[in-house]
């Protein structure tokens, strides 16, 4: 908590980072209507999996300056024979603690179109939302992430910890492929912490 209290002590940052995420609204809205475009469902639900998107998950983030490292995961029932997990993060001042954020790349099918007002893979922006499949799980919180991490960058100052983001293969499908591969490889030491949208935060609600 001692980190925390400090991050909270410099009382300009979160108006900074706000004003910077309203800046930049209109690019962060293009990025997400291109991610959207290119469909991540999972192989095992019969689509093309999450090789492109990660690839151009990956571009953005090297553009941006970040150092990425890209887990391909070999799948030999996969045509296309990997799923790719990316990682990448912001340095701080303790380098052997790590806030972690996590999100998934891939998505269920979009099931019968019959039952979509628009193209699930054309991303429909209409009342302040945007429609298409995926866009709410898991691709507003994976949007969100990547972007806060941005913002923060771009503040220029030295955080207490690391703050990373690691963006998954195979959630909807067990995440054999994704977040357990890389805890089998212990990527998250036992001294990180850990958040993850999962059910019961805002970015991925569970629905009753």
């Amino acid at each position: 908590m001692g980190n925390l209290a400090h991050m909270q002590a410099s009382p300009d940052v979160f108006s900074r980072l706000s004003s910077d995420v309203d800046r930049d609204g209109d690019r962060i809205q293009d990025f997400f209507v291109k991610m959207l475009r290119i469909s991540a469902v999972n192989p095992r639900m019969g689509g093309p999996g999450e090789v492109d998107r990660a690839d151009f998950i990956q571009s953005f983030l090297q553009a941006e300056g970040f150092s990425v490292s890209r887990i391909d995961v070999p799948d030999s029932e996969y045509k296309r024979g990997v799923r790719p997990n990316l990682i990448t993060k912001l340095g701080g001042a303790d380098n052997n603690r790590t806030l972690w954020f996590l999100a998934h790349m891939d998505t269920v099918p979009e099931g019968s179109l019959e039952l979509w007002n628009s193209d699930p893979f054309e991303p429909k922006i209409e009342g302040g939302r945007i429609f298409a499949r995926g866009a709410e799980d898991n691709g507003q919180s994976l949007v969100a992430s990547l972007f806060a991490l941005r913002e923060l960058k771009s503040l220029g100052d030295r955080l207490p910890f690391n703050v990373g983001v690691s963006l998954v293969a195979d959630e909807e499908f067990g995440s054999t492929y994704g977040v357990k591969h890389l805890l089998k490889q212990s990527l998250f030491s036992a001294t990180t912490s850990s958040w993850s949208p999962t059910p019961g935060v805002a970015t991925e609600p569970t629905w009753r």
